[in-house]
C-alpha cells in the first residue's frame, strides 16, 4: 500500500513538473509573438553561446558558430525551431559597421519562408549605410521590372540572445539553384566524380593575387568531362579580399574574378574559365569588330548597366557585379546585388551626385591594396563596354524602347509606398537601436531616394532621346582623395537653358551652408567652396546658361559679406551663450 501511495505522488510530481515546462516554453515565445503583432513583420530569433557572438560573431568575419534559430510570421506562427548549421558575419566594407553587422546563416533542412524561394542558406542585410532601408529593396524590384535576375526578400525583426538587433533584410544567397540561377552544377559534379569532398583537398595558389594568370582553388583529381559550364563569378576590383576566397582567378588585364560557383573549383576548371575572361575582355576593348558578342550576352549587359546607371551605385561595374555561364553558353550579367550605396545616399555617392550625370560608365583607374601599394587595373567592364559605339548605341534603343516604360509603370504601380507604410514603424525603431539616423525624420530618410529615383528616369529619359549637339557637358576630374579614386564625373544640361549644379548632401560629415556652397576636407579652414570652370576665376552657380562644354573644379569662393556678418554674429553668441 505504502508502495502505491509513492509511485502516486511521483506521477503527480513528474505532471507538475511537465505543466511547469510547458508554461516556461510558452513563455519564452509569448514575447515574440507581441513583437510581430506591433512590428507587423516577421521576427527571427537566434540564440548561441553568448561569449562566441560577442567575440567571434561581431568581431571576426566570415567564421562560423553553432547557433539555434525559430522565425515566427507576422501572423504569429511559427514557422521553423531548429538548429542552425552556423550563422556567421559576411559583407567587406559592411562588416566595419559597429552596431550592426550583416549576417549569413544556414539552416539543418530546407525551409520555405513568405516571399523567400525554399532554401538552407540565407543572407541577413543590415542596410547599415541606408537609413532608409528601402533602396536594395528598390534596386531588386526594378531588376526584375527590367528582366534581370535579383534575389527574393523579406524584412525581419532580428534578436540575437534576446537582444533586439535592428531591421534586417533577409535574403536568398545567390547561388546555382533551379529556382534561381539555373545552370549547369559543377560543384555537384566534383562530388560525384571524386572520392571526397572537394573542400577536403589541398587548397593552391599559382601566381601572385591581382597578377595576370593567377588562379586559386583545390587541387581536386578528377574533374567533369564537361567544364564549359556552369560558372557563378562575382567581378571585382578589390584584392584585398582575395585571402578570404576559396577560388578566384586574374585575367591577362589585371581584373579579379570570385568563382562563388564552383565554390571549390579544380585547376582545369580555374585555367578554362580564366582564359575564357581573358578573351571576352579582350574582345570587348577591340572597337575593330563586335567579336565581343560571341563571348558575352549583350542583351543582359545593356540591361545591368542600365539598372546601375538609374541607380547610381558607387560600385557599379567594378565590385559585386555578378555573371554566369552554362556548359557551352555566353557569358551573362546578374544576379543583381549590393544596392544599399545608391540614389544618393547620404555617405559617400551622395557627395557629389546630381540626377544629371553619367556615373556607372565612368572610368576607375587606380586601386589600393593591403600594403597601400597603388596598382593600375582597367576601367570597369561597364565602361569598357560603354566606350564601344554600337554598346552605346543599342543601350539607348533598349531605354528609349522598353526600360523607361517599366521604369514609370514601377513608380507608379504604389509598390514603393507599400513598402515605406510597411516599414515605418520598424524603421523608427531601427533609429533608435541602432543610431542609423542621419535625416532630421523617417520621412525626409525615405523620401531622399525615391525622390531622386524620379529625378533619375527624368533625367534619362532627356539623356536618351535629345542629340548630342542640344546639350552640353561639365567634367569634373577629383584631386588626390576628394571623390571616389579618380572618378571622372560627368554632368549633361541642356544647352542654353539653366543650370543646376551638383550638390552635396547634407549629413553630420559633410554639411551644406547655403543652396551651393559646398564644403570639403581638403579646405576644411573655411565651409566656402563651389564650382568653377577650370584654371579660371569664373564662379558657375545655379541658374546661369552654359553653351559649350566646360571642364570644372572645386575652388574657394571668397564668402560675401552678408556671410561674414553671419559668422560674427554666430561667434559673439557663442560667447555669450558658454
Amino acid at each position: 500500500m505504502a508502495m502505491l501511495q509513492l509511485l502516486y505522488c511521483m506521477r503527480k510530481v513528474t505532471i507538475i513538473l511537465i505543466i511547469l515546462a510547458a508554461m516556461t516554453s510558452c513563455s519564452q515565445h509569448k514575447s515574440p509573438k507581441e513583437d510581430v503583432v506591433q512590428s507587423s513583420i516577421p521576427s527571427l530569433y537566434i540564440t548561441a553561446d553568448s561569449v562566441e557572438v560577442r567575440d567571434v560573431l561581431y568581431e571576426i568575419p566570415r567564421k562560423k558558430i553553432a547557433a539555434t534559430a525559430t522565425f515566427i510570421d507576422s501572423d504569429g506562427d511559427t514557422l521553423y525551431h531548429d538548429n542552425l548549421k552556423y550563422i556567421k558575419s559576411r559583407g567587406n566594407s559592411t562588416f566595419t559597421c559597429q552596431n550592426k553587422k550583416p549576417f549569413a546563416i544556414k539552416l539543418v533542412h530546407s525551409c520555405k519562408f513568405p516571399r523567400l524561394t525554399k532554401a538552407k542558406k540565407f543572407i541577413l542585410l543590415a542596410n547599415a549605410y541606408d537609413e532608409s532601408h528601402i533602396r536594395t529593396a528598390i534596386g531588386f524590384d526594378l531588376a526584375k521590372s527590367i528582366g534581370l535576375l535579383a534575389p527574393n526578400y523579406l524584412f525581419v525583426s532580428l534578436y540575437i540572445n534576446d537582444e533586439y538587433k535592428g531591421l534586417y533584410q533577409m535574403t536568398n544567397k545567390i547561388d546555382v539553384d533551379k529556382h534561381f540561377v539555373h545552370i549547369h552544377n559543377l560543384e555537384r559534379e566534383n562530388k560525384l566524380c571524386n572520392e571526397q569532398e572537394p573542400d577536403l583537398y589541398k587548397w593552391f595558389c599559382f601566381g601572385k593575387p591581382g597578377e595576370p594568370n593567377h588562379i586559386q582553388g583545390r587541387l581536386i583529381p578528377n574533374s567533369p568531362r564537361e567544364i564549359t559550364g556552369g560558372y557563378l563569378l562575382n567581378y571585382s576590383q578589390w584584392i584585398e579580399i582575395l585571402s578570404r576566397k576559396e577560388s578566384a582567378f586574374t585575367t591577362q588585364t589585371g581584373d579579379v574574378f570570385f568563382v562563388e560557383s564552383p565554390e571549390h573549383a579544380s585547376e582545369s576548371e580555374l585555367c578554362y574559365i580564366r582564359d575564357f575572361c581573358s578573351v571576352m575582355q579582350q574582345a570587348i576593348q577591340d572597337t575593330t569588330n563586335n567579336d565581343y558578342s560571341l563571348f558575352l550576352d549583350i542583351e543582359s549587359f545593356a540591361r545591368a548597366y542600365l539598372l546601375q546607371e538609374i541607380m547610381v551605385n558607387v560600385d557599379a561595374g567594378i565590385a559585386s557585379c555578378h555573371m554566369y555561364k552554362d556548359v557551352d553558353g555566353k557569358m551573362i550579367a546578374g544576379p543583381i546585388w549590393d544596392l544599399d550605396r545608391t540614389l544618393n545616399d547620404t555617405n559617400w555617392v551622395g557627395r557629389w551626385m546630381s540626377p544629371n550625370a553619367v556615373w556607372a560608365a565612368a572610368p576607375w583607374g587606380r586601386l589600393q591594396t593591403e600594403d597601400m601599394q597603388v596598382r593600375q587595373t582597367s576601367q570597369g567592364i561597364f565602361y569598357n563596354l560603354y566606350q564601344r559605339r554600337d554598346f552605346r548605341e543599342y543601350v539607348q534603343q533598349l531605354y528609349q524602347n522598353e526600360i523607361s516604360e517599366k521604369c514609370h509603370h514601377y513608380l507608379d504601380s504604389g509598390r514603393i509606398e507599400d513598402l515605406i507604410n510597411e516599414l515605418h514603424a520598424e524603421i523608427e525603431r531601427d533609429s533608435h537601436c541602432t543610431q542609423n539616423r542621419q535625416s532630421s525624420s523617417f520621412l525626409e530618410a525615405v523620401n531622399r531616394p525615391v525622390l531622386f529615383l524620379k529625378e533619375r528616369i527624368s533625367f534619362l529619359d532627356w539623356y536618351y532621346s535629345t542629340p548630342s549637339d542640344s546639350m552640353i557637358c561639365l567634367t569634373y576630374t577629383p584631386k588626390k582623395s576628394e571623390g571616389p579614386h579618380d572618378k571622372q564625373l560627368k554632368f549633361y544640361y541642356p544647352k542654353g537653358e539653366p543650370i543646376v549644379l551638383p550638390k552635396r548632401i547634407k549629413n553630420q560629415h559633410q554639411p551644406m551652408f547655403s543652396d551651393f556652397w559646398i564644403f570639403d576636407e581638403e579646405y576644411n579652414h573655411t565651409p566656402y567652396f563651389g564650382w568653377r570652370i577650370a584654371g579660371t576665376d569664373s564662379i558657375l552657380t545655379d541658374g546661369m546658361c552654359l553653351y559649350a562644354d566646360k571642364d570644372i573644379e572645386i575652388g574657394a569662393i571668397p564668402p560675401s559679406w552678408d556671410e561674414v556678418q553671419k559668422r560674427r554674429i554666430k561667434k559673439k553668441l557663442h560667447k555669450i551663450l558658454w
